[in-house]
């Protein structure tokens, strides 16, 4: 799929029209075949720039439409999805104001792309070790700075305990917040939200409005 792209780019460097008219139309094809190839389209094609724009636009457009089947895969050992896009397309594709991806999903999204991250941590020479160690703390910081744009409050109160709690790629803080947001909305039809086993006092418990809107478990 990157060779294809990359054929386009030469095709229009060297004004081959109709080459590159075909290219675009057989990527164009396959990705209707298989929606997670937009991924590596769209990452091979911003990476090359100006002369498969036309591309990289096809792409973004096919990811907004089918967010889901174009970021993950059903099966993670299917070819591209987010995992195939490079850290500086992360914020762009997975939080695109215009896509029709859920707040769960774009979870999902950074989740399943530091899986990716750490599976280059597999070599046992003491020097590969220290650069997957630099690498890991790199991949932590860009994950817990796109996890802050997160609104949890919009993530179902099952997914957020069983998954994202879990994941430890939120702070209690704003896991906290999520619950305490979705109780307040919660009290206005007199339910409350019972939260147990997110592994902290401070999140445990029952979420109510009126009085004190987080009761400890």
């Amino acid at each position: 799929v990157r060779s294809l792209v990359r054929v386009s780019a030469a095709a229009h460097y060297l004004d081959i029209p109709h080459l590159e008219t075909d290219v675009f139309q057989k990527l164009t094809d396959m990705i209707a075949q298989l929606p997670s190839l937009a991924c590596v389209v769209c990452d091979e094609s911003i990476n090359i720039g100006n002369p498969v724009e036309a591309l990289s636009k096809m792409a973004e457009k096919k990811i907004r439409a089918q967010p889901r089947k174009s970021l993950l895969p059903a099966k993670e050992n299917f070819f591209g999805g987010v995992r195939s896009l490079d850290e500086s397309l992360l914020e762009k594709i997975v939080f695109d104001k215009q896509s029709r991806i859920s707040e769960f999903e774009k979870f999902q999204c950074l989740q399943h792309w530091v899986k990716r991250g750490s599976k280059k941590s597999v070599q046992g020479t003491e020097g590969i070790s220290k650069v997957e160690s630099e690498l890991s703390e790199e991949i932590s910081t860009t994950i817990t700075n796109l996890a802050k744009q997160l609104d949890l409050s919009r993530i179902p109160v099952s997914k957020l305990t069983s998954v994202v709690e879990q994941s430890h790629l939120v702070t209690r803080d704003d896991l906290y917040q999520a619950y305490r947001s979705r109780a307040l909305c919660a009290g206005r039809t007199d339910h409350k939200i019972v939260v147990e086993g997110a592994g902290t006092p401070e999140v445990n418990g029952t979420y109510i409005q009126g009085g004190e809107v987080h009761e400890g478990t």
